[in-house]
């Protein structure tokens, strides 16, 4: 009858409503899963334990890449700090692999001009810059400038450590006057 297909209709809207409902507070749980993963995380980076700051980071890691999937931009977050871990360590393979993941995730969720992206660039140049690879390290310390001088304030601090960064490189290029300029510049 109309009135069991009416009745059965609004149960099932009901029910749909229920499910969403579930699904919000399940996701806002592991969100804060995650996110006290990523704190403990920190603590344990001041203390300079990075094996348990990676541990912490790991899980989070997993919860993420499950929960929401392999392009959330939280995602890019743990991902930048794993590969963080692991450049202080001195595993630049490894702070390459993370922070290249990041910065692919970045790449296409955030606005082109964001200073989270040329924060990645600056990263990835960083550890091309520990391997030795000066080349690769302008590269992408260029890209990384090339944004903040777009979006940031001339007299901003982190545009300044972008060109200490790239005074660094013509440090290791062996290129003092160049150096110098940029450490002008960041002055």
């Amino acid at each position: 009858s109309k009135a069991a297909y009416e009745n059965h209709k609004k149960l099932a809207q009901q029910h749909d409503e229920l499910a969403e409902k579930h699904k919000e507070v399940y996701e806002s749980k592991v969100k804060s899963l995650v996110q006290d993963y990523r704190n403990r995380a920190d603590i344990k980076l001041m203390e300079v334990k990075y094996s348990e700051a990676l541990a912490y980071l790991d899980s989070a890691r997993v919860l993420q890449e499950k929960h929401f999937g392999l392009q959330d931009p939280d995602l890019a977050i743990i991902y930048n700090n794993m590969g963080f871990v692991y450049n202080e360590q001195g595993n630049s393979d490894k702070a390459m692999e993370f922070y290249d993941k990041a910065l692919k995730i970045q790449e296409q969720v955030l606005n082109p001009l964001s200073h989270a992206l040329a924060v990645a660039y600056s990263n990835i140049g960083l550890v091309y810059l520990a391997q030795g690879d000066y080349d690769k390290a302008m590269e992408f310390l260029n890209k990384a400038l090339k944004i903040d001088e777009q979006v940031l304030n001339p007299l901003s601090p982190d545009l300044a450590t972008t060109y200490n960064n790239i005074g660094g490189v013509y440090v290791e290029k062996g290129d003092s006057d160049e150096a110098l300029k940029w450490f002008e510049k960041a002055l």
